[in-house]
């Protein structure tokens, strides 16, 4: 990720990118969860702009540290960073690192690990008001994180990007089905997006249930809101 990067001068997940740029509006709060290194949260500052408010969380206190350092040089003054985990109650965690450091999980506390604080999500976001934009990646820990956001879901002109793994899901005894159910009953509709490789343009259309791939990403936009803004929605 970090080559490809250095070598493009993009980040790899183009399609995110690009969603993120297509649906996001200047001046808007973005909340980066599971903000790894910060391509997205550096991305999203730029598209909200310093009248807009970038909320970054991640629960690594090694890739915490180096996103602040690379604010700190570009002089970003949009971002705040949070170094927790995410979850629906309030407690401590264990980290759980491999060798790719965007594979890094929570688990539960064990006694040989180092333990990192896990926060209930509204205490920390249930104060936001709309227009906002939540990136939920948090290698499966999703389902818990949203059920933590009761307050932040029930609010209008939110919108979130959720990724969907049914395998990682199973680590926190998750499903995508009862994640979709779960964001259906707070009044969201689900979007699958797509990059055209012809006119470099994301397009949208309605998941009326989870897919069997591997791994996706899910737009969950609130029915009463505004359609997503994006062509061939």
């Amino acid at each position: 990720m970090e080559r490809y990067a250095l070598r493009s001068g993009r980040y790899y997940q183009d399609d995110l990118i690009s969603l993120l740029v297509q649906e996001v509006r200047r001046g808007e709060t973005f909340v980066d969860i599971g903000a790894n290194l910060g391509f997205v949260t550096l991305t999203a500052a730029k598209v909200v702009g310093p009248e807009g408010r970038v909320i970054a969380v991640e629960a690594n206190p090694v890739l915490t540290q180096r996103l602040r350092q690379t604010l700190e040089r570009n002089d970003l003054r949009n971002v705040e960073v949070h170094n927790v985990a995410l979850g629906d109650r309030a407690g401590e965690v264990t980290l759980v690192t491999q060798g790719h450091h965007g594979t890094s999980h929570i688990a539960p506390v064990r006694a040989d690990s180092d333990r990192i604080e896990l926060k209930r999500g509204d205490d920390l976001l249930g104060d936001l008001a709309g227009p906002v934009f939540v990136k939920i990646d948090v290698e499966g820990a999703e389902q818990a994180v949203i059920d933590g956001l009761a307050t932040l879901l029930g609010k209008a002109r939110v919108r979130w990007l959720v990724e969907i793994c049914e395998e990682h899901l199973a680590r926190f005894d998750a499903t995508p089905a009862r994640l979709f159910e779960t964001m259906g009953r707070f009044g969201y509709s689900p979007y699958l997006s797509r990059l055209s490789p012809i006119s470099g343009k994301v397009r949208l259309r309605p998941l009326p249930a989870p897919l069997r791939s591997q791994i996706y990403d899910v737009l969950f936009v609130r029915s009463e809101a505004a359609e997503p803004n994006a062509p061939g929605t």
